[in-house]
């Protein structure tokens, strides 16, 4: 055999050892908001089955700041190689372009969409001194305090601030907005009495509301969720119009091979078939919602256009 023969052959024989090593390489999930919240503990269960799925190690990565876009960009910066993803919200991939205009990335352009992953209903919690067991007592408490009381959301441009955003429309009362960076701190000024009420996801006020520490007035979903199926929703309790679903999906940098989309498309469907996985999603009122690349791509652009208007009603801005 020449010389040319033999590193042509050894050329080949590295091609199928190379896409070996692509797929043994770890993929990184990146989470754009800190340990703990509802978006981490999502992405780390999932990741977990999809690391099963793929045989490939699954990191999750927090990169928190900018309200999400900290990590959005470092994802839409990376490369189309199938290895990052980020797991995008409401916030990331809706709202927070609506918000300003130097979002470090472009929320559509920038990526490409694999899945819709899971839906979180919000909840409106008080302070459990608070004299209000229903929405309607809560109303009648606000109103008879025009100005005075404000309700709190785990940061702008959440799905948490924009139901808060429809409820005040809806009462015509003023009602300050109270921004926190995450559900953590604003959950302890909750339940220390700093601030009478909030909106928040409903996976991070449930322990809080199991022990007592919290009062669930109404979810902000079309239907009761699952883990709180005594908590009426905001329909049942009058406001029609405060209807306000956290999701989250998966994303690739732009550019990724339809080959990938594919490969990944199939692990994540996979995983939101598992029972076990589904169960505990359940005990967190997540709903599992695997869609097609291209249903993902159209919701994203509905979601723009549809809290175009209340930012814009509203006067909501990142600060």
């Amino acid at each position: 055999m020449s010389r040319f023969s033999r590193r042509a052959a050894l050329a080949t024989l590295a091609l199928p050892m190379a896409a070996r090593a692509q797929e043994a390489r770890a993929l990184r999930l990146v989470v754009p908001f800190a340990a703990g919240g509802s978006t981490d503990v999502l992405a780390r269960v999932f990741g977990e089955r999809i690391a099963a799925l793929l045989g490939q190690q699954v990191v999750v990565e927090n990169r928190a700041g900018g309200a999400g876009s900290v990590g959005s960009a470092a994802v839409a910066q990376a490369p189309a190689d199938g290895n990052t993803l980020l797991l995008g919200t409401i916030g990331t991939h809706a709202v927070n372009g609506l918000l300003t205009a130097s979002l470090p990335y472009d929320a559509v352009a920038d990526f490409t969409p694999i899945t819709l992953l899971a839906t979180l209903p919000n909840v409106l919690v008080v302070n459990p001194t608070l004299p209000a067991t229903t929405v309607a007592e809560l109303v009648a408490h606000i109103r008879a305090r025009p100005g005075q009381l404000a309700f709190a959301s785990p940061g702008n441009g959440t799905a948490a601030h924009l139901a808060g955003e429809l409820f005040r429309a809806a009462l015509g009362v003023e009602l300050t907005h109270a921004a926190y960076r995450g559900s953590a701190p604003l959950l302890t000024d909750v339940i220390g009495g700093q601030v009478a009420m909030a909106f928040d996801y409903s996976a991070s006020s449930l322990p809080h509301i199991r022990a007592g520490r919290l009062r669930a007035l109404a979810v902000t979903s079309d239907t009761r969720a699952e883990a709180l199926p005594a908590v009426p929703t905001m329909v049942e309790s009058g406001f029609d119009g405060v209807r306000v679903t956290t999701w989250y999906g998966i994303f690739a940098p732009k550019g990724l091979p339809p080959a990938q989309v594919a490969r990944l498309h199939r692990a994540f469907q996979a995983a939101a078939q598992d029972a076990t996985l589904r169960d505990r999603l359940a005990q967190l009122s997540v709903t599992p919602v695997v869609g097609t690349p291209e249903a993902l791509a159209q919701f994203q652009r509905e979601e723009i256009t549809r809290w175009g208007a209340l930012v814009r009603s509203a006067k909501i801005t990142a600060e």
